[in-house]
Order: structure tokens, then sequence, then C-alpha cells
């Protein structure tokens, strides 16, 4: 038999030894969850203060304008931490190097972040209108427009997608090609006529110029380029396959374009972007500049800069008028109307007088930049302030009385729903070039060539003082207006009494008037208006 108190004894002792047992896995398994907690808890403080690390790091290339590299970093960023500020400098990143595509998806995310700054709505607006969503961008337009009434530019950007729907639906007013040996994978733009040449601006692949790359979107450095000029058998524009350098006076190992010529293409004027390092000012910036440059035989001699050049602003893209007496540059000058303006200098002597901003029918509280004066006098630029299709607008503006005004959209096709800029013409004026980030190019800028299609108005006449014809109104002013009294032109008639405004929207009804005040038309009870074949057609009286 068995004894009864060992019985109990080891039932004691198992009980006991059973109790120890437990304690032990229950200590295990609470010492197991601490760690994990721990290490739950240490983990997240390594994942934050890593994104804190990226979020500054991709901060300090944002605020360098190194937006490739920024952009890699926000990226990591906003997969473990989609703030506001990733979300807001990653879709400006994005923007500001023109991947519109990529720009849509992130300020789409930012749109759901509370107590976002309302000018997002507004760039969230342009990247909609860049990428043809016309009344998607009116809504952020107005967004922004509530937000913010007192800014113009945002009512100018709801106008502006009604106006779209306007002018595509009119006839266009030129054909629009690309152009086949000058485009490259990357960047070509701010074509320039030249001799028998196209000179351009390009971010060619490197070589032992241009052997490094600008941090914004890290292409290569900016240098100039040219391609000889051919007629084909039948006829047509054709350019050498291979472009080239088009000087090695002119290209440095940074920034070089665009260029302009004068008449007698004697003197070049030259954007250029200098690289001087300041170790005492963390804050300096290299700006661009004027520079000219003199051919002195077969080659252009050394460069002199521009006596306005600052490092204080900016000033770029040169245009200079067929009688070398005014100088057209943007810049961002402190006093203007906003980002960067058009500004003019009047020749004096051997330098320049100051430069004169063009005022706010030109300028606008956005950007406007590329300037050309065309030999006739009317002045080309790009916007993108003024009512237009997105992005960069390429516009005309007329010089009454020595103020530009009566701006207008070129249309489409010339104009895009991206960056359409840099245009110049052919000596007649019925063809020329400009460049494009358009869809269906090879590289992020391509040049295309333009062809008007002379469905533009013209308007013209002889002004006589009698039935004779031989009795003109020489040197009269002749005033274009709309049918509401808008000034359109003003023109003068030349010894035969002719006068002539041309490239008209075509849409429009148009009146001339004469100033009455003039001493020949005082006591004229009648005055006469021929056509170009020398009827009468109207009588004023």
């Amino acid at each position: 038999m068995t004894n009864p108190s060992a019985v109990i004894l080891s039932s004691s002792t198992t009980l006991r030894t059973g109790f120890v047992e437990v304690s032990r896995a229950t200590a295990t398994k609470l010492k197991f969850k601490q760690i994990i907690k721990l290490f739950t808890i240490f983990l997240f403080i390594i994942i934050v203060n890593s994104s804190f690390a990226q979020l500054k790091r991709a901060n300090k290339h944002y605020d360098n304008f190194e937006y490739i590299k920024a952009i890699q970093l926000y990226e990591k960023v906003v997969k473990k931490n989609p703030s506001a500020e990733a979300l807001e400098k990653l879709a400006n990143s994005y923007r500001l190097t023109k991947n519109y595509s990529q720009a849509e998806l992130i300020y789409a995310k930012l749109m759901s972040q509370p107590n976002i700054t309302p000018i997002n709505h507004f760039y969230y607006g342009m990247v909609l209108k860049n990428n043809n969503k016309i009344d998607a961008a009116k809504e952020q337009f107005k967004l922004y427009s509530n937000a913010v009434p007192t800014d113009k530019k945002a009512e100018l950007s709801v106008k502006s997608c009604d106006d779209i729907k306007l002018w595509i639906s009119k006839a266009q007013q030129f054909e629009v090609k690309t152009v086949a040996n000058i485009n490259s994978k990357h960047s070509d733009f701010c074509p320039m006529i030249y001799k028998n040449q196209l000179v351009f601006v390009s971010e060619r692949t490197k070589d032992l110029v241009n052997s490094q790359n600008f941090s914004w979107n890290k292409q290569p450095f900016l240098n100039v380029y040219f391609s000889t000029i051919k007629k084909g058998p039948d006829g047509s524009t054709l350019f050498s396959k291979k472009a080239k350098p088009f000087s090695w006076h002119i290209n440095t190992n940074f920034h070089d374009g665009p260029v302009c010529f004068n008449a007698e293409q004697t003197t070049m004027y030259l954007t250029r972007v200098n690289y001087v390092v300041n170790k005492k000012d963390d804050n300096f910036v290299n700006r661009p500049g004027l520079y000219t440059a003199v051919l002195e035989g077969k080659k252009w001699g050394k460069t002199k800069p521009f006596q306005y050049n600052s490092n204080e602003y900016s000033i770029a893209h040169s245009s200079i008028s067929a009688d070398g007496q005014w100088l057209f540059f943007a810049s961002d000058i402190p006093g203007g109307q906003g980002a960067m303006d058009i500004y003019v200098c009047k020749k004096e002597n051997n330098g320049w007088g100051q430069p004169k901003n063009l005022g706010s029918a030109v300028n606008t509280p956005g950007t406007e930049v590329f300037p050309y004066i065309r030999k006739d006098g009317i002045l080309y630029f790009s916007s993108d302030a003024h009512s237009g299709f997105g992005g960069l607008d390429i516009f005309s503006a007329t010089n009454i009385e020595n103020n530009f005004t009566n701006v207008k959209n070129l249309g489409f096709p010339l104009n895009s729903s991206t960056d359409d800029f840099g245009i110049v013409f052919s000596d007649d004026n019925t063809n020329g070039y400009f460049s494009s980030d358009r869809s269906g190019g090879q590289g992020s800028d391509d040049i295309y060539a333009f062809t008007a299609l002379n469905k533009f108005l013209t308007v013209s006449g002889k002004i006589l003082l009698s039935q004779n014809v031989k009795d003109p109104a020489k040197n009269a002013k002749v005033t274009l207006l709309t049918e509401d009294g808008s000034i359109v032109n003003i023109s003068t008639t030349d010894s035969t009494g002719f006068f002539k405004f041309e490239n008209l929207d075509p849409d429009k009804k148009y009146l001339v008037k004469l100033d009455e005040t003039d001493p020949m038309f005082v006591n004229k009870k009648k005055f006469y208006m021929t056509d170009d074949k020398d009827k009468i057609v109207r009588v004023t009286v």
C-alpha cells in the first residue's frame, strides 16, 4: 500500500513545482512583451529620426534649388510620414522641373491635408491646366481666389480657362512643325537666326567644355550651339545633321545663352551665369547677367558685362531693336510688377540709359520673360500670368506712342498647355521658330518651326486732301480703333498718304480715325480715303 503521506508529499511537491513553472512562464511572457514594446518604441524613434533627418536634407536641397536631389529624399519621407510640408515641397519640386503628371498626383494628396497654404490651390490649378484639365483647374483657381481675393493673378487665371475654349474655336493663324536634326533628348531652346545658321541654347551631352550637371534638373549646363540652314530640292528648309558649339570664345563651363544679334550681326548680346564662390556669404547666388561680344574678323572677341548687371538681381533674355537704339531684357529688378518683368534701355553715347519697366500693360504679378522685338517694332514675349493656355504662352504687344499695349495671345497651335517661349521671325515675318516643352517632343524643351497662314486681317489705304491722288495727306496721324473705341495701333502716313495696319484679328471690326486737330485737316470740309488701287472708298465730312 502506498504511503499516503508520500502521496500527499508528492502531490504537494508537484503542486509547488507546477506553481513555480507557471510563474516562470508568465514572467518570461511578460518580459517578452516588454521587450517587444520597447523595441517597437525604439524602432519608431529611429524611423522618426531617420524621417526627420531625410526631411532636413531634402529641405536643404530644395532651398538650394537642387530639385532632383530633393525629390529623391521627399519621396522617401512621404512614404513614412506624408506631412503637409513634405508633400507641398515634393509637389513644387515636380512642378518646377516640369514633371506635371507627378506634380498633379502629389498636389492631389496635399489637398487632403488640413489647413494647407492657399497658394497650393493656385499651383495645383496651374498643373491641372498644364495637363489640359481646364475645368478642374478653374475650380482650384476659384478656391484660391476666394481665399486670397486681393491677388489679381487668381482672377486672370479663372478668366483664362474660359478664354481657352474661345481661342480653340477660332481659325488657326499659324502652322507648327517639328524641326529635324536640331532637337536632342536634352533641352534645346531659344532659336535665333544668324546669317545662314540657326543658333540656339542646348543642354547637350557632356564634353570638354560641358562636363558638369546643373543641380536644378541634373542636366548639363547650357551652351550655345548652331546648325547650318540649307534649302532642299523642293525649297524646304533643312538643317545640318549635327549641331556644333557656336564659339569656344563664348561657351564656358557654366550657363551661356540665350543670345541675340544686332541687325548688322556684328555684336552679340549674351545671357550668362558665371560661377563665383563667395565663402563670406552662405546665401550668395550666382545670378544671370548680360554680356556683349564684338565680331573681330571671323572670331568673337572677349565678352564685356552689361553696365546694369548686379549680384542683387538677374538680367537675362536680351533683344536689340533693328536700329540698335533699344535693348529689351527680362529682370527681377526690385520695384517691378512681378517675379520677372520686361525692361528696356535706350542707347546713350557709348552706354545705355536707365532700365525702364514696360509697365502694367505688359508686366503682371507673375513672370514675363524672353522678349523679342521684331523689325516692325512689335514686341513678343512670354508670360505665365496673362490669360493663356498654361505655363508660359507667347504674346505680342504694340508700341503706341512709346507705350507697349494691346497684349494679345498668339493662340493655338503656337501656344500649348505647357511652356512656349523664345520666338524669332524671318526677315519677311512670314515664318520663324520658337521653343516649347509640349508633349510629343524629343527632349524637355524642343525647337519648332511655324508659318503664318495669312489669315490675319490688314487695313490699309491712302488719305487724300482732295479727290486728286496727287494731293496726299503726308505724315498724318492715323489711329486704328475697335468698334468699342479701344485703340489698336497708331501709324503715320508716308509721302503718298499711305498707311497700313497688319496682323489684325480677323474676327473683329475696325475703324480708322484721323487727328482732326492736325492743321492740314482743320479747314478741310472733306478728306478722302482710297484702297490699294487708288479707288476712293470713303469720304469723311
